[in-house]
């Protein structure tokens, strides 16, 4: 994984996925509180080295020597081979450890160590870290879990809403060289799990939003970058999977509110319908497109961390026109009250809505109806008795929210 990555200006010399056997102390598949479990690991080591000398003379004496490197860390694993080693850490310890006594002129290498057995529920875990020889770590080590396999519910098609399918998940946390302690993969995994498969997110987006504040909450350290890949393998017929890729750390989830926005569409056709709620929900999470930056923030930010499902309602209050389809969601953003109230309504003129008779057809509707636990009226004192003069202005929670069944049930959900 990171390994590849690692010297991209330098030439290396490479022993790749070098396999063996060895007793780990926290198991396989499942944990173990008895004698370290054997199990099958795969290393990957990488050392910068100078070949213009080699390649010019045809001369390997003028390389290094990965045959006498492979087994220099296969004869120190033997003498290991029935104590085992604690944890992924101490095994990765000792390659480095082996590599550089066996090679007095390295000055730096890369090892990728990988556990392919490591969890039921996912490919491999594993750690990649760059180290010189007097132990010095260069950059983070990167931890990772390969493959996260969670079934769950997953985007914007109706038999998407109905039925879970399989989304595997890559994530890969830095973390700074002074955090030794032993990374427990069995514990992330679990969490990630537990949180996605209670989710219903419209967009692979927010999702692996939820997947990367999971793990950098789960770990609870600021100075943790992780990076999430989401793929949908079977979304698209033709090719291997859909996937989205981001990079987060948990200053990107500070200064958030959690905020109710109800969704509200009319179905000007089905094709139509389902195109207005994706241009909505992906306009949502590029808030910058629309409204500027908030003092003192980087960026303007909007998350969708949850969704209901979609339900189709009788129209109120004019009832003379075609069903319409409610739905609700739960964002975290930095944004004020009354800057999300201009970004759904600049949503919605970008999605198409345009003036018609109060409570009549609109391509889409968007209102917030809680601001955290905030009660926000910004009319005047003097003309808060009545709800006829709700133009322009915001009102938090929404007024009229308890006469709408069509807001309450996707709420509550």
């Amino acid at each position: 994984m990171q390994s590849t990555r690692r010297f991209r200006d330098q030439d290396v010399v490479r022993v790749r996925n070098l396999t063996f056997n060895i007793p780990i102390g926290d198991g396989a598949q499942w944990p173990s509180s008895s004698a370290p479990t054997l199990q099958p690991i795969r290393t990957t080591i990488t050392i910068p080295h100078d070949l213009r000398r080699a390649a010019r003379s045809d001369d390997i004496a003028r390389s290094l020597n990965y045959g006498s490197l492979s087994k220099a860390v296969v004869r120190s694993l033997d003498a290991h081979s029935a104590s085992g080693f604690a944890s992924l850490e101490a095994l990765l310890d000792h390659i480095f450890h082996t590599v550089f006594a066996a090679f007095e002129e390295i000055r730096q290498v890369n090892v990728e160590i990988v556990k392919p057995r490591a969890l039921p529920y996912a490919a491999g875990v594993g750690i990649v870290s760059t180290r010189t020889r007097d132990g010095a770590r260069v950059g983070a080590d990167v931890y990772f879990l390969n493959r996260l396999g969670v079934n769950l519910i997953v985007g914007l098609n109706q038999c998407e809403r109905e039925d879970k399918q399989l989304v595997e998940f890559d994530i890969e946390v830095a973390r700074p060289s002074q955090q030794d302690d032993v990374f427990s993969f069995r514990s992330l995994g679990k969490v990630i799990r537990e949180v996605t498969e209670a989710s219903s997110f419209i967009s692979l987006e927010s999702l692996a939003s939820l997947v990367a504040q999971t793990t950098l909450h789960h770990l609870g350290r600021e100075d943790n970058v992780a990076t999430v890949r989401a793929a949908k393998p079977k979304a698209i017929t033709f090719a291997e999977a859909a996937e989205v890729e981001l990079l987060r750390t948990l200053a990107d989830y500070q200064d958030s509110v959690d905020v109710s926005v109800a969704v509200d569409m009319h179905p000007l056709g089905i094709k139509a319908l389902f195109a207005n709620i994706e241009n909505a929900m992906r306009m949502l999470e590029r808030p910058d497109d629309f409204v500027e930056s908030p003092e003192g923030t980087s960026a303007p930010l909007v998350y969708v961390i949850d969704t209901s499902f979609l339900y189709e309602t009788a129209p109120m209050y004019v009832t003379d026109q075609p069903r319409f389809v409610n739905g609700a969601c739960m964002i975290e953003t930095n944004l004020s009250a009354r800057t999300l109230l201009t970004l759904l309504k600049k949503i919605e003129e970008a999605v198409g809505r345009v003036p018609s008779i109060r409570n009549g057809p609109r391509a889409v509707d968007l209102d917030i109806v809680f601001y955290d636990n905030s009660v926000i009226d910004t009319r005047p004192e003097t003309e808060r008795d009545g709800l006829d003069n709700l133009q322009g202005q915001l009102v938090v929670p929404h007024p009229r929210m308890a006469e709408r069944e069509f807001v309450l049930r996707p709420l509550n959900e």
